[in-house]
């Protein structure tokens, strides 16, 4: 069986329909939602995560380079004069609610850790969802059709291992030989 084609509504709600040779998906969280209709279950979860953006009143006091807090699980670093924290791992479903004491646990990281440096009254907060599998890799490979390939499921690592994935996924499409081993990242290991 093959994917034909993708029908998409556009920015006016105006369903279209887009024929394609092969068809990726790479949706993240809602890829299972795109691939629901043919009859495909893929185990990727919503995993919940805060972020918290704020300007640096004192640069020198701010990180050099991206810091991870043990003691409050945050991760800090620097992204021009602004300092971007970030911290913890949920299983939310799709909530995207910012709960006070989650903020609260990021404001003191950064304030035990770059004392004086962040204008914390100015912050700007944001929750997202990192798209888990019940074994950590991501799903990358041909799919159960054929022309079918998933590219999905990177967990806190999307945007680090996104190009790369990106590469990977179009020489399997073009029938070459990956760049790297794809045996624990085959999209049927959770048939098996």
């Amino acid at each position: 069986q093959r994917v034909s084609a993708v029908s998409v509504r556009n920015s006016d709600g105006v369903m279209e329909t887009l024929e394609a040779d092969a068809v990726v998906i790479s949706a993240g969280c809602w890829s299972n939602h795109l691939v629901q209709p043919l009859g495909l279950e893929l185990p990727i979860y919503p995993v919940k995560g805060y972020s918290l953006t704020v300007p640096m009143k004192d640069p020198e006091r701010g990180p050099a380079s991206t810091i991870h807090d043990d003691n409050y699980k945050v991760v800090s670093t620097r992204l021009g004069n602004r300092l971007r924290a970030t911290g913890f791992v949920e299983l939310a479903d799709f909530n995207r609610d910012i709960p006070e004491a989650r903020l609260a646990t990021i404001r003191k990281s950064v304030e035990s850790r770059f004392p004086g440096c962040a204008d914390l009254d100015a912050a700007e907060t944001w929750s997202g969802f990192r798209p888990m599998t019940p074994d950590g890799p991501a799903i990358i490979g041909r799919g159960p059709r054929d022309n079918l390939y998933l590219n999905t499921g990177h967990g806190t690592f999307g945007w680090t291992l996104s190009a790369g994935s990106a590469d990977v996924i179009a020489q399997v499409i073009e029938g070459e030989e990956p760049s790297v081993c794809l045996d624990a990242f085959r999209p049927g290991r959770f048939q098996e």
